[in-house]
């Protein structure tokens, strides 16, 4: 059941990890999993950036980027779940015993 989950090699946004994750019998839409992901002390609290801890175990990588609004320059951030991270976050998933979301068989 759970070591059969396989994930690609590539980091994911975290919308395509809850897409992912309905492959696996774990039906949870984006901002449900980001929701899950701040109860478990792995992002911020209003906000879309990993903690520390997320980085350091590998489940989390920050892209950074630049936007140009006329003369102005400013960055941008955007999180990405490693293969680490999405084999974790399934895993974790389906062993939860919640109504946060529904795991089909």
């Amino acid at each position: 059941m759970i070591n059969e989950i396989k994930v690609g090699k590539n980091n994911l946004l975290v919308r395509e990890v809850a897409k992912l994750a309905s492959r696996y019998g774990v039906i949870i839409g984006e901002k449900r999993l980001w929701n899950i992901l701040r109860e478990w002390g792995l992002i911020f609290k209003n906000s879309t950036e990993p903690k520390q801890c997320g980085i350091d175990r590998g489940y989390f990588i920050v892209i950074e980027g630049f936007a140009q609004n006329g003369q102005y320059r400013f960055p941008f951030y955007t999180t990405r779940v490693t293969p680490k991270g999405q084999e974790y976050i399934i895993n974790r998933m389906r062993l939860m015993d919640s109504e946060e979301f529904i795991i089909e068989d």
